[in-house]
């Protein structure tokens, strides 16, 4: 009868010589496999974008103050897209070339990059980059280089963007400085033109000006009827009174009273002695009569007394009346030249009054237009004062340059390699080392009992 066959462990146990063996070689072969292998350091980097970006305004407070603390943004087009530019090809060969100028690594290049890089997404939202290389150092530099150069590139991308839109706002700001220039001197030549200061107060003022203009005009015409009236009654005064009056008469005996009476007798004596010789209807006789008749009519008309001297002078009533009348009618003159030139005035003052809602309604157009010009330059200045803030904190070459992106985890350089894992391999040789000497112990062990039991 046979014997009965050993069970595994007994017969592992049996030949463990076998098992320490194999496992001693095994182990040995790992420790001499992995120092011939080059070791591959591994570095790695987490960053991620802020849900929500820092704000800053010169006009308000309420952008200046946070809203939350910066956590990673959750939105996966967002996280795709920066997927998308770490492992486009010519992020790589950006990468590669910064490498290449800053550090000795002609090595690295774009299609070392694509096989020893890998970027991803971890739980918690970060992007995670993990560079592999033989030198530790250059693992570290490559997984910084992909987030400095996602940063600078993105800085660059959007201070180029603000750039060109700043050179618009500039342009914009120059434009509206060249109009509202244009306008203030439209409004200055309109003033010239209208001679006007524009001032608030000029309304009252030429409201001012026709009501003292009316009042002269009044005061004028009241004062040009009286002295009309009083003219007339000084005319009317001297015209009563003689251009000359007298100031002395003498008279004398009319010596042509004798003559006329010698002559009369005379003509009497004849007379009578005609009618001696003729009667008184005869033509000598008649003649006669009438020679007396003549002469005694002639004396009848004399006077007995004449004038002898007679002296005149000017009267002064009169003269008093001229000098008032030349005064009055200087006063009229003067009158008249006042109420003409008050009444030019008030007509001009009522011209400009007449026109004065015009010009203010004109005037008011201009100054509306110049404040919205003013308004909208005062906005656009605001808007650049924010652009210069903006690239004064975000330009690459600031102090303390805005960063797009948060790193959580820098690279550093790792102080054991990341393959060959020594204590691994050792591990893992010494695990396949057990099965293997324990099927080899199995094998020995069965075919010792093969043996035995073999008729031969």
């Amino acid at each position: 009868m046979s014997p009965k066959p050993l069970g595994f462990r007994q017969a592992v146990y049996s030949r463990f010589h076998i098992v320490l063996i194999v496992c001693a070689a095994g182990v040995a072969a790992a420790w001499w496999v992995s120092g011939e292998i080059e070791p591959v350091f591994r570095s790695q980097t987490r960053f991620f974008m802020p849900a929500e970006f820092d704000g800053f305004s010169l006009r308000s407070e309420q952008p200046n103050f946070p809203t939350g603390p910066k956590l990673p943004t959750s939105s996966t087009e967002q996280q795709d897209s920066i997927l998308g530019i770490l492992r486009s090809a010519a992020f790589r060969i950006t990468v590669s070339d910064s490498l290449k100028a800053k550090q000795n690594t002609e090595h690295i290049n774009s299609e070392v990059l694509r096989n020893n890089v890998d970027v991803d997404v971890d739980k918690f939202n970060m992007a995670v980059v993990t560079a592999y290389d033989h030198r530790s150092q250059t693992a570290a530099n490559i997984a910084g280089a992909y987030v400095t150069e996602l940063q600078s590139m993105l800085r660059l991308k959007t201070e180029s963007d603000v750039g060109a839109k700043f050179e618009l706002l500039l342009s914009r700001v120059e434009l509206e400085e060249k109009e509202l220039a244009i306008k203030e001197d439209e409004r200055l030549a309109f003033l010239l033109a209208n001679e006007s200061l524009g001032d608030d107060n000029e309304s009252r003022g030429v409201a001012a000006r026709v009501d003292l203009h009316r009042q002269q005009v009044a005061s004028l015409t009241a004062e040009q009827i009286r002295n009309a009236a009083q003219l007339e009654r000084v005319i009317t005064e001297r015209d009563s009174r003689p251009e000359f009056v007298e100031t002395s008469f003498v008279e004398e005996n009319n010596p042509r009273i004798n003559e006329l009476k010698s002559a009369l007798v005379s003509a009497q004596s004849k007379l009578q002695a005609v009618l001696v010789t003729v009667t008184e209807n005869h033509p000598d006789a008649i003649s006669a009569s009438q020679a007396v008749a003549l002469i005694e009519s002639d004396l009848a008309d004399e006077d007995s007394k004449r004038e002898k001297s007679r002296t005149w002078e000017l009267d002064n009533l009169r003269e008093g009346y001229l000098k008032q009348v030349t005064e009055l009618e200087l006063d009229a003159v003067r009158i008249r030249t006042e109420l003409d030139s008050s009444i030019r005035q008030l007509e001009e003052a009522l011209h400009e009054w007449r026109s004065l809602p015009s010009f203010q309604a004109e005037l008011s157009v201009l100054d509306r237009a110049i404040t919205q010009m003013r308004e909208d330059l005062g906005e656009l200045r605001d808007r650049k004062a924010e652009f210069e803030l903006f690239q004064s904190r975000f330009r690459p070459d600031s102090d303390k340059p805005h960063n797009y992106l948060e790193v959580t985890e820098t690279a550093t350089a790792a102080t054991y390699p990341w393959f060959p894992n020594l204590r691994v391999n050792l591990l893992v040789a010494l695990f396949l080392s057990l099965i293997l000497g324990s099927i080899l112990a199995l094998l020995n062990t069965r075919l010792a009992e093969w043996r035995e039991q073999a008729p031969w």
